[in-house]
Order: C-alpha cells, then structure tokens, then sequence
C-alpha cells in the first residue's frame, strides 16, 4: 500500500450512509459515488481524500480513518537489548559521494536509572560501523510511536586537537521485527542536513529483505508549507 494511502473507519461512513441517499451524501463529501462505496467497504483510499472530506464535513480527521496498530514499537525493554545488525543509507563519503547502504553492529543494555526530563525506557551502549567506527549510544523508548537514538565518536585528528561524530536516529514503526525509521546528518557537501533510512534488527538481514522493507515502510516528509496556522 502506498505511503500516501490510508484505511478508511467504514463503521462511521455505513453510518453517515444510513441517513440519507448515497448520491446526495457523495456531493456533500465531494467524492464520487464509486469512492463513497470504497469507504463503506473500509477499501484503501489517498490521504488527500480523507483530507477532503474532513475539511467538507467540519469533523475530527481522526474519526475518518481506521487507526491501526500493526506497526506500533514493542514495549519490552528486551526486544532493543536483542538488537544487533543495523542497516543504514548515507552518502560514500570516501569516495564519489553516492547514496548506498551500509552495516553496523550494536548493542543495548536498559538503565535503570530515571530521566525527569525524558520519560520513557532508557538505554545505553555502543554502535561499530562497517569501518570500525565504534559510537557511544544513548536511546530512550518514550512511547510505542518513538524510539530515538544518539550516538558520538572521537576522532583524535592530531596531538592537540579532537573532533567528535555524532549522529541521531528516530523509529516510529516495527515491521516483522525490525524497526524502521530515519537517522539525521549532513550531506556528502557538509552543505545542507539530510533524511536517511534506517533498519535495527536482531538478526542480519539479506539485502533482498531490506530492500522489501523499504518499500513497505510509511515516511511522510514535509520541507515546505505556505499555510503557516497563525496571522501576524
């Protein structure tokens, strides 16, 4: 299913069907009937028409669209203990600046100290990359929509001088096991930030299984908007 589609709450279109002529309730949504009946049925339908027809019926868009937790995170501490292979786009910043997937390994222990300002499952560890790059790592699971990851690494440039890598990766959905979400950095220019995709799991994963991964996967990005919500 695509990323822009989304699974409509049939039981309150068979409702709002059951209160007048189908026709006549299409115009007021400003869908075809053929579309209507698609709702009924719970049939996939785009975003953008239930955006539609939220906006032509003055109502909550979440009463519209059935809310699925097929991807939710798990909420055991142990599943993010047992995460050992990650998978990760960036730019191939030693040589021709291409955007391909690259490996690393990590590893997770809970803590069971609290956080005030972060709530949630803490955790620390540590993240080697396929180049031997080891990353101190400090993650939280705040709620079974975020999981978040921070990661430095000291680069001893000469005697007197030390640079530090970081990174920060966001997961907000766990398909077959394996959480998916994006890590944040600066492009192969240091020019701009950039969006990668990123896989966690707690076995290897064959490059076939990761690129079916990515096209099951849900992000919406947004870079631009003129509506702004307020008015000076």
């Amino acid at each position: 299913m695509p990323s822009g589609d989304v699974a409509p709450n049939k039981e309150f279109f068979a409702s709002l069907c059951a209160s007048g002529k189908q026709a006549v309730i299409a115009r007021r949504m400003g869908v075809s009937p053929n579309t209507l009946r698609k709702l009924v049925n719970g049939t996939c339908v785009t975003r953008g028409t239930i955006e539609l027809i939220a906006e032509r019926l003055k109502v909550n868009i979440n009463l519209l669209f059935a809310q699925s937790t097929d991807y939710l995170l798990p909420d055991d501490p142990a599943f993010y203990e047992s995460l050992r292979f990650g998978y990760f786009l960036d730019h191939d910043r030693r040589a021709f600046g291409l955007v391909r997937w690259w490996k690393e390994t990590i590893s997770l222990a809970r803590l069971t100290s609290k956080s005030d300002f972060l709530p949630g499952t803490h955790f620390d560890g540590r993240v080697e990359n396929q180049w031997g790059n080891v990353f101190t790592i400090r993650a939280v699971l705040t709620n079974r929509y975020h999981f978040s990851v921070i990661g430095t690494h000291r680069l001893e440039l000469n005697e007197k001088c030390a640079g530090v890598i970081t990174f920060d990766a966001s997961f907000s959905q766990c398909i077959d096991g394996v959480l998916s979400g994006i890590w944040s950095g600066i492009n192969h220019f240091e020019s701009s930030p950039s969006l990668f995709q990123i896989f966690l799991a707690a076995r290897q994963l064959r490059q076939s299984e990761i690129v079916a991964f990515s096209r099951r996967i849900r992000v919406e990005l947004h870079s631009h908007s003129d509506d702004f919500g307020f008015s000076d």
